[in-house]
C-alpha cells in the first residue's frame, strides 16, 4: 500500500501560508482468508477424531457443513489446553501476505456454525498457535450457538491475542487455528459452514531523514580500529609508530583452537588502521606472550621480548623481525631458570648496535630483576646481570636509556614483604651494566606498582599505582637522572575502583607529558605539565579524556606519542564483544579529540571524497513513524545516481543504480576495512548525524547488498546505517546521490534528506613504471591533474599543486634537477613554467590563475631518482590541492608504480670448475660436478622460478647418457657437494638438439642472500673424443622479488665450462713448422714430419728437422690448451710449459 499522508490546514496556517505534513498510521488487513489444510487432533482431544465429516466443507459459507457427531467424551465447558474431554481440530495455511515490516495491530477469526440441539450451553472455543501447533494463545469462546446457524467472531482489530506478534509467524508453517467443541452433552452434532481469519497490520512509516559523511577507518565506531584475532582474551602489550611511514606497529597474544595464549604481530596503517600484515607465532603448546615492541627506523627492523614455554617453563624470547613483511631475522631464547623467566621492555641502541633487555628470572629461587645487553647483528648475549632484593617477588618492568650519556634507567618493583612492595629505579652504565644508583619509594603498605619510566628535561618521569587508597590510584613522580632525588609526586583517584597508571610520553619541546592508564577498567589520558604535574586543562575536559567503549573491562597497556603530526596512539583491549579485542586509538595531542573518522563535513552537508581507492563513510538515518519497526522485519538497499544538477528529494533528472561491490565507479569499499565484516555492529560516534532530537538506534556496517534491522526501532526514533563507500574510478568533480530504498526497489514514504558527494581533484598517470633499486634517475611517465570544486577538489592560486612521493608506500624521491617540465591541457596557461621542490618527495606546482572545474594540466619531462628500497605496485604519488599544510591526499595516482631488487649471476665463490670431470678412465661417472654458478640477490628475498643451464655445444651425446641433474646449493662455499648442502629446483630435463640444447630445472627456491650453485649429476658411456660446455647466459633464470613481485631479469657473466674425454691414439708429431696432430692414428704433416708411431706419445726418436715421435693428443693440448681441437678437452697446461712459454 502506497503511503498516505494526512494534510493539516488550520486557519493560522492558511494565514501564514504553512502547512504541515503528518504521517499516519496506515492500517491494513488482510480481509478474511480462509485454510486450504486441516487436521484432526487425534490425542487426548475427546474421541480422536475432530470434525469427522468433509472438514474441508468449512472453506466457504455455503450451507455445505463440515460436521462432527457426538462432539466429544465428556461434556465439558473449559476454553482452555490441554482439554481431553472435547473434540478438536486443527485448520492452517492461510495464505496471509502480510509485508515483512508490518506491525500485527489485530487477529479476527469468524466462524459459522449450529449444534443438533438447543438444551444448555453449547459453544465454540478457538485457538491460535505461531509455531505450527506447539504453543497457542488463550482460548477465547464463542456465545451459546444453537440450532440456526449464528455468526460470531472472535477478536478483532486491536486484539493481538495476548502477545506481541511477527509478520513472519503468520506464514504457512507457523499459524493454526484450533476449534474445540463444548458442550452440555456429548449428545450435540456439531455443524461448520465457514471458517475464516483476517489479520489486521500497520505499516512502518520510512523517512531518509540524515546523514553525515566520514573519513573511513578499519573500525565499527569510526574512533579506533579494532581486531579480535580470537574469542578469548586478547590484548595488546606492545606498540611502536614508524614516523616517516605512518606505519604503527603491534605486539599482543591470540588465544589458540587449544586454548593457549599465542604471539601476534600486525602491521598497520597509522592514517586508517588498514592491516598490512599479521604473524602469529605459537613456540610451545603452553602460554606464550609478547611483552614490549620497538621499531629501529634505520635498520627497517621491529625487535619483540617477551616469553615461551618451549622447555616447559616461562622462559625469555626475543625476535628481530623485518618491518616491510614480518619476516623473521632471529629468534633467540634464555632460560636462567626452571622457574619463571620473562623478557618485559626492550630499548635499542641501533647506532652501537646493542638492544637492552629487562624482565624477571627466578635464579635466587623467585623472581628477581634481570638486564640483558645483547648485540642487534644476532641477538648474542654481551653481559647479563641479575639483582634478587627480597625473598619475595622482585621484578623488573620498564626501561629508558640515554644513548649519548651512555646510562639506562630501569623501573620496577621491589618487595618488603608478601604483601608489601615498593617502587625501585636503578641508574646503570650501559657499557657493562655497573650500578650508578638505586632508589625507593613505598608510598603505602600495599601492592605498589611501577609500571614505566620515561627521560627528559634531565629528569626521569616514572608512573604507576600505589595503594595508598585502598582502590589503588595514580601516582607520578619526577626525579633526577643525576641522582633520583624526589623533584615531585603526584597522585589521582579518578574512580571509586582500581586506578593505575599504565604509560607515560614525554614531549620535552612542549614541557608536557601524556599519562595514560586505567580509570575502574575504563582508558584514561591525562596531559599534564612537566615542570609541576599540573593539569593542561585545554586538552580533553579539565585535562583529562577517558574511552569505555564496551562498559565494561577495558584496558590500555601501551602509548605512542607523534610529535611531528602531534598524535597520541593508544593501544590495548576492549570488551565489547564479551571478549577481549585488540584495539587502538588515535588522539589530537593537542585537545584531546578523536582524530580518527574525522566527519568531512557537516550533518546532511554535501561533501568531497578523498583520494580515489580509498574508503568513506556514509551515516545515514532512517526515521520509523507510525509503527516499530522490527528486528529484520525489512530489507533494504543503497543506490546512488549522477547528479542531475542539484540531489533532489524528487529524484529529477537521476537514474539511480544499485550500490555494488566490483561494478560501477562508486563502489562498496568492502575490500578496504579487513578488520570489519558486513553486519558487524554500528557503534555510536560522537559526531553521527542528528534528526530533530530524536533517539538513534544503531543498526549495522553495510559492506556489500542488502542489509535490515538488526535492532527493532521504536515508532518515533532514527535508525542508523554505515556504509562504506569506495570512489573506484568516478571522474573528477562528479557529483554523486544516494538513497535507501526497499530491497524489491520500491522507494521509502519520504525522502527528506539525500546524501551527496563531489569526486575530488584526480590524478593520472600516463603509464605504470616498474624501476629498480638503486637506479639512476629515470624519465617519469607524464601526469594529468583534473580540477574539482571545494575543499580536495579546487585548484586555486592560494593552495597550488603538489604531488608527493607516498614514503610509506615506495623509497623514491623526484629528481630534484628537473624543474622546467613541459606542460599541456587546459590549464597549462595557468600555473608558472617552472616547478619546485620543498623536500625531495615533493613536486611543487605554482598556480598562477584558479582552475576551472574540469580543467586539466599535463606535466611531462619529469623524473624520479634515489631508489633505496623496493615495493609492490601501488599508487605512490598522491596528489594535495588544499594547500602547504593539507594532510590528506585528495587522489591517489590510477597508476602504479614498483620498484624491484636485482638479481645477479656470477661466477662461483670458487671460481669456475677447473678440472675436466670427463678426463678419467672409466666411461660411466656418478655424481660429477658439471657446471657451478653463484646468485645474488639484493634489496629483497626473490623467488627463483625456472632455471635453465644451457649446453652451448657437445659431441658423442645423446640425452640419455645424463640422468640425476641436479642443483645443489653450496652453502658453506666450498665448491663441492658435501653434507650439508641443499638440492634446489627439481630434478634437471635434459634436451639436447643438433648442436646445443638445455638442462631446465623448474621448481621453484629462493634466494635469500648470496648463494654458490653447484649442477651435479651422472654421465654414462663417455667415449673418447665426446665433449660438451655448459652455459648460463643472461635471463636464463626466472625471478619474481618476495616484496615487489616483479619479475626480474637477471643478468651476469659466468664463464662457460667444457668437459670432454681425450682420444688415447696418437698421431704423428709434427715438424717444427707442422701443424697440430691428426688425432687419429696418421702422421701429421708438415716440414720434417716424423714417421707415425704406434704407441707414439713421444718415445720413439722424431724424424726429420725438429720432428718427434709420434705424438698423442694429451701431449699437444698440454702444449697448445687453447687450440680449437684442444678446448672441448679442458688439459691443464703443466706449470713448468707455462714457465717456459714465459720466456
Amino acid at each position: 500500500m502506497k503511503s498516505k499522508l494526512i494534510l493539516l490546514v488550520l486557519p493560522v496556517a492558511i494565514v501564514l501560508g504553512i502547512v504541515f505534513l503528518v504521517p499516519v498510521a496506515r492500517a491494513a488487513d488482510t480481509g478474511f482468508l480462509t485454510f486450504s489444510s486441516n487436521a484432526a487432533v487425534t490425542t487426548d482431544a475427546g474421541d480422536n477424531d475432530g470434525l469427522e465429516t468433509t472438514p474441508g466443507n468449512a472453506t466457504s459459507s455455503d450451507n455445505a457443513y463440515a460436521g462432527s457427531t457426538n462432539s466429544g467424551t465428556v461434556a465439558s465447558a473449559s476454553c482452555s489446553l490441554p482439554n481431553t474431554s472435547s473434540d478438536q481440530h486443527d485448520f492452517f495455511n492461510f495464505g496471509f501476505s502480510v509485508p515483512s515490516a508490518s506491525a500485527i495491530a489485530g487477529i479476527e477469526v469468524t466462524t459459522e456454525a449450529l449444534y443438533s440441539s438447543d438444551a444448555g450451553t453449547n459453544t465454540l472455543c478457538v485457538f491460535l498457535s505461531w509455531d505450527n501447533g506447539t504453543t497457542w494463545t488463550a482460548g477465547k469462546n464463542t456465545p451459546d450457538i444453537g440450532t440456526v446457524e449464528a455468526v460470531n467472531n472472535l477478536g478483532g482489530a486491536t486484539d493481538i491475542w495476548g502477545r506481541t506478534w511477527a509478520a513472519s509467524e503468520l506464514g504457512n508453517g507457523n499459524f493454526r487455528v484450533r476449534v474445540m467443541t463444548l458442550v452440555s452433552n456429548i449428545a450435540r452434532d456439531l455443524s461448520l459452514d465457514y471458517l475464516a481469519v483476517k489479520v489486521y497490520y500497520e505499516l512502518p512509516h520510512f523517512e531518509q531523514s540524515g546523514y553525515r559523511w566520514f573519513r573511513n577507518t578499519d573500525s565499527p565506531d569510526l574512533a579506533s580500529f579494532v581486531s579480535n584475532p580470537s574469542t578469548s582474551t586478547d590484548t595488546i602489550y606492545g606498540m611502536d609508530l614508524d614516523k616517516a611511514d605512518e606505519i604503527i606497529y603491534l605486539a599482543g597474544n591470540t588465544v589458540t583452537a587449544t586454548g593457549s595464549d599465542a604471539w601476534k604481530i600486525e602491521r598497520r596503517g597509522a592514517k586508517t588502521g588498514f592491516l598490512n600484515y599479521s604473524v602469529t607465532v605459537d613456540p610451545s603448546t603452553a602460554n606464550d606472550n609478547p611483552r614490549d615492541l620497538e621499531f629501529v627506523s634505520t635498520e627497517n627492523r621491529i625487535y619483540i621480548v617477551g616469553f615461551d614455554n618451549v622447555p616447559g617453563n616461562r622462559e625469555w624470547r626475543i625476535e628481530k623481525r623485518k618491518a616491510r613483511t614480518g619476516e623473521l631475522v632471529y629468534a633467540v631464547t634464555n632460560n636462567p631458570s626452571s622457574g619463571t623467566d620473562e623478557a618485559r621492555a626492550i630499548a635499542v641502541d641501533a647506532g652501537a648496535g646493542f638492544m637492552y633487555v629487562v624482565g624477571t628470572d627466578s635464579a635466587g629461587g623467585d623472581e628477581g630483576w634481570r638486564i640483558e645487553k645483547r648485540n642487534t647483528s644476532d641477538g648474542s648475549l654481551v653481559y647479563a646481570t641479575s639483582s634478587n632484593f627480597s625473598a619475595s617477588s622482585d621484578s623488573a618492568e620498564t626501561i629508558a636509556i640515554d644513548k649519548d650519556g651512555g646510562h639506562m634507567y630501569v623501573g620496577g618493583s621491589e618487595s618488603a614483604s608478601s604483601t608489601d612492595s615498593m617502587w625501585r629505579i636503578e641508574k646503570r652504565n650501559l657499557s657493562d651494566g655497573l650500578l650508578i644508583f638505586s632508589t625507593t619509594t613505598n608510598p603505602s603498605s600495599g601492592l605498589d606498582n611501577l609500571n614505566t619510566i620515561a627521560i627528559g628535561s634531565s629528569s626521569m618521569f616514572i608512573a604507576g599505582r600505589d595503594r595508598a587508597l585502598d582502590n589503588g590510584q595514580w601516582r607520578i613522580e619526577r626525579r633526577s637522572t643525576s641522582t633520583g632525588a624526589l623533584m615531585y609526586a603526584t597522585t589521582s583517584n579518578p574512580s571509586g575502583g582500581m586506578d593505575e597508571v599504565i604509560d607515560i610520553e614525554v614531549h620535552d619541546n612542549k614541557d608536557v607529558m601524556y599519562v595514560v592508564g586505567e580509570e575502574s577498567n575504563a582508558w584514561r589520558i591525562e596531559k599534564r605539565k612537566l615542570g609541576d604535574g599540573a593539569f593542561v586543562t585545554a586538552f580533553g575536559t579539565n585535562g583529562a579524556v577517558t574511552s569505555n567503549p564496551s562498559g565494561s573491562a577495558d584496558v590500555p597497556k601501551a602509548a605512542v606519542l607523534d610529535k611531528n603530526d602531534d598524535n597520541l596512539y593508544i593501544a590495548g583491549r576492549d570488551a565489547i564483544l564479551g571478549d577481549g579485542e585488540w584495539r587502538v586509538e588515535r588522539y589530537n595531542a593537542n585537545n584531546g579529540n578523536t582524530n580518527w573518522g574525522n566527519s568531512l563535513g557537516a550533518t546532511n552537508a554535501s561533501s568531497t571524497f578523498p583520494a580515489r581507492r580509498t574508503a568513506v563513510r556514509l551515516r545515514t538515518l532512517i526515521h520509523i513513524a507510525t509503527s516499530t519497526l522490527a528486528t529484520s522485519s525489512q530489507s533494504f538497499k543503497l543506490q546512488h545516481a549522477t547528479s542531475s544538477g542539484v540531489c533532489d528529494t524528487g529524484f529529477s533528472g537521476e537514474t539511480y543504480t544499485d550500490v555494488a561491490t566490483s561494478t560501477g565507479d562508486i563502489r562498496f569499499g568492502f575490500e578496504l576495512n579487513p578488520g570489519v565484516s558486513g553486519g558487524a555492529a554500528a557503534l555510536p560516534n560522537f559526531r553521527d548525524p542528528t534528526h530533530s532530537g530524536h533517539n538513534v538506534v544503531e543498526q549495522t556496517y553495510v559492506d556489500s547488498g542488502t542489509f535490515t534491522s538488526t535492532t527493532s526501532i521504536p515508532v518515533g526514533e532514527d535508525g542508523l546505517w554505515d556504509f562504506a563507500l569506495e570512489n573506484f574510478s568516478a571522474p573528477a568533480g562528479t557529483t554523486y546521490c544516494f538513497r535507501v530504498v526497499k530491497s524489491d526497489g520500491s522507494l521509502l514514504d519520504t525522502y527528506s534528506q539525500i546524501p551527496e558527494i563531489t569526486t575530488s581533484a584526480s590524478l593520472s598517470s600516463g603509464a605504470s613504471q616498474v624501476f629498480e633499486y638503486n637506479q639512476t634517475a629515470t624519465s617519469a611517465s607524464a601526469i594529468t591533474v583534473t580540477a574539482s570544486a571545494g575543499s580536495g577538489g579546487a585548484i586555486t592560486t592560494a593552495n597550488d599543486i603538489r604531488v608527493k612521493v607516498d614514503s610509506a608506500l615506495a623509497k623514491m624521491e623526484w629528481d630534484t634537477m628537473k624543474t622546467t617540465p613541459t606542460f599541456g591541457g587546459t590549464a597549462s596557461g595557468k600555473v608558472a613554467s617552472t616547478v619546485t621542490y620543498p623536500d625531495a618527495k615533493t613536486l611543487l606546482i605554482d598556480v598562477s590563475s584558479d582552475f576551472a572545474s574540469g580543467d586539466t594540466l599535463t606535466v611531462s619531462g619529469l623524473a624520479f631518482s634515489q631508489f633505496t628500497g623496493v615495493n609492490a605496485a601501488a599508487a605512490v604519488l598522491k596528489l594535495y590541492v588544499d594547500g602547504a599544510s593539507d594532510a590528506d591526499d585528495d587522489d591517489n595516482d590510477d597508476k602504479k608504480i614498483a620498484v624491484r631488487g636485482k638479481l645477479s649471476q656470477k661466477d662461483h665463490g670458487k671460481g669456475q670448475l677447473e678440472s675436466n670431470s670427463f678426463d678419467a678412465d672409466s666411461a660411466t661417472l656418478t655424481a660429477v660436478r658439471l657446471y657451478r654458478f653463484r646468485v645474488d640477490p639484493v634489496a629483497e628475498n626473490i623467488t627463483v622460478g625456472t632455471t635453465t643451464v644451457n649446453v652451448s655445444s657437445y659431441s658423442g651425446f645423446t640425452a640419455s647418457n645424463f640422468t640425476n641433474l641436479k642443483l645443489f646449493l653450496d652453502l658453506d662455499g666450498s665448491g663441492s657437494v658435501d653434507g650439508g648442502d641443499t638440492q634446489i629446483g627439481g630434478g634437471g630435463v635434459i634436451t639436447l638438439g643438433a648442436a646445443t640444447g638445455t638442462i631446465v630445472f623448474a621448481e621453484d627456491w629462493t634466494a635469500t642472500t648470496t648463494r654458490d650453485v653447484i649442477l651435479r649429476g651422472d654421465v654414462a658411456n663417455v667415449d673418447e673424443g665426446d665433449y660438451i660446455a655448459f652455459s648460463l647466459p643472461d635471463l636464463n633464470i626466472a625471478a619474481v622479488g618476495d616484496v615487489s613481485l616483479e619479475s626480474i631479469p637477471v643478468r651476469g657473466l659466468v664463464v662457460v665450462k667444457n668437459h670432454g674425454r681425450p682420444l688415447k691414439r696418437f698421431g704423428g708429431g709434427g715438424g717444427a713448422e707442422g701443424g697440430s696432430p691428426g688425432g687419429g692414428s696418421e702422421g701429421g704433416g708438415g716440414s720434417g714430419g716424423g714417421e707415425t708411431s704406434d704407441p707414439g706419445g713421444g718415445e720413439e726418436t722424431g724424424g726429420g728437422s725438429g720432428g718427434g715421435g709420434g705424438a698423442a693428443p694429451t701431449l699437444f693440448c698440454a702444449i697448445f690448451p687453447k687450440s680449437t681441437f684442444c678446448k672441448p678437452f679442458e688439459i691443464e697446461q703443466p706449470e713448468f710449459l707455462k714457465k717456459l712459454f714465459m720466456l
